[in-house]
């Protein structure tokens, strides 16, 4: 029974992936698509999200819940009832961990922690801890805060356009909360949770 139980969630794990891969090699990663009112679409997913990596420290003013997201495509209608489909079976309950889809199902975004990312809050670094957890003194406004890298690790070493500074990998262009072109490059939403689009910055996260 045991073994019967592994083969399945096995074989459960090994579909995702497929899927997951199948839909990323027919869909080009953009983060131009950051509609009007994506946020309000996507803020209660990103709270559920933020509290999942943090249950313990809800109540903690000075402590910032920092995750970010890559948006993806569906532009194929057989995907698009595919995704459909696996979301309401047992195998979505685990998707919806970390994908959050369009109503439309037109594109889903694929979220994480920003694992030890560095970040700027007047004028001073502050440095994540794996969970995307950083503790920053007096804390006021969270709008402030920047992200301007990451620390180096044997599996992060950079791109050619990062600086590298000993054990930290600093980002040519830092991260703001800001609207670019229509586009939210970053923003906050309650319960101290700063959100980034990372669909441009391959491999950093």
């Amino acid at each position: 029974m045991k073994y019967n139980f592994k083969l399945k969630k096995m074989k459960r794990e090994i579909i995702y992936v497929c899927v997951v891969c199948a839909s990323l090699a027919l869909s080009s990663c953009s983060n131009v698509i950051n509609e009007k009112g994506a946020s309000s679409t996507f803020s209660a997913f990103e709270k559920e999200f933020a509290d999942r990596l943090s249950p313990d420290n809800k109540n903690d003013k000075n402590v910032v819940k920092l995750i970010g997201f890559k948006t993806f495509p569906i532009e194929d209608d057989s995907l698009k009832q595919n995704y459909k489909t696996m979301i309401e079976s047992d195998l979505g309950k685990e998707m919806r961990q970390r994908y959050a889809f369009a109503d439309d199902f037109s594109f889903f975004r694929m979220y994480f922690p920003l694992h030890t990312a560095i970040v700027d809050y007047d004028g001073k670094t502050y440095t994540a801890d794996e969970k995307g957890m950083v503790s920053i003194p007096n804390l006021k406004d969270t709008r402030k805060i920047k992200v301007i890298g990451r620390k180096k690790s044997e599996t992060v070493t950079g791109a050619g356009s990062n600086t590298i500074e000993d054990d930290r990998i600093l980002l040519k262009n830092e991260l703001k909360q800001e609207t670019i072109n229509g586009v939210q490059t970053g923003y906050s939403i309650e319960g101290n949770i700063c959100v980034f689009d990372m669909g441009f910055l391959v491999g950093m996260f």
